[in-house]
């Protein structure tokens, strides 16, 4: 088994981390391949193959999905599309999504809950479930909630606008 973690982000670089463990695993940034671009697409996989993938590159910036929503569409769906030019029917293809793609008014989903993503993070990342679904037979889709802890950029965020704002309201019905 041979694994390539697409993204060195938070959420990728801790799946690579743990999977490192177990297989022989491979993390891409996007300088070394931006999957938008099928030529780089193209030349990455030339010379490297990989029985599964893991799509963990996106922008998870749900403001930022908002003022560029075509490059929100873009990295966080549509380029799946260039990875099925190049890739073959046996690969195992893993997206990471997120609980965005649910309306977000209830306290717990299951995967069959009906979806309705209230931002355009949440509808670039069920886009992407949708391409999956119908590109790769072989697939899973893992939607996560929130996720932080070493290096979360989220959790940074928040402990930095405790320091300047003093106050930040949480959830006490947890």
């Amino acid at each position: 088994m041979k694994i390539l973690v697409l993204g060195d982000g938070f959420v990728g670089m801790n799946v690579y981390e743990y999977l490192s463990c177990f297989f022989d695993c491979y993390i891409s940034n996007r300088k070394e391949l931006d999957v938008t671009n099928l030529e780089q697409v193209k030349n990455f996989f030339s010379t490297k193959q990989f029985t599964h993938i893991v799509y963990a590159c996106g922008n998870k910036n749900v403001a930022n999905c908002s003022l560029k929503i075509p490059e929100a569409f873009s990295l966080n769906s549509l380029s799946i599309n260039n990875l099925k030019k190049i890739l073959t029917n046996n690969i195992k293809f893993i997206y990471i999504s997120s609980d965005y793609v649910y309306e977000g008014c209830k306290p717990f989903y299951m995967e069959t809950s009906p979806t309705f993503p209230q931002t355009i993070y949440g509808a670039s990342k069920l886009a992407g479930e949708n391409i999956t679904r119908c590109l790769f037979e072989n697939h899973a889709i893992l939607r996560t909630g929130g996720l932080f802890g070493k290096n979360c950029l989220w959790l940074n965020n928040l402990l930095n606008y405790n320091k300047s704002k003093g106050v930040f309201k949480c959830y006490g019905d947890i």
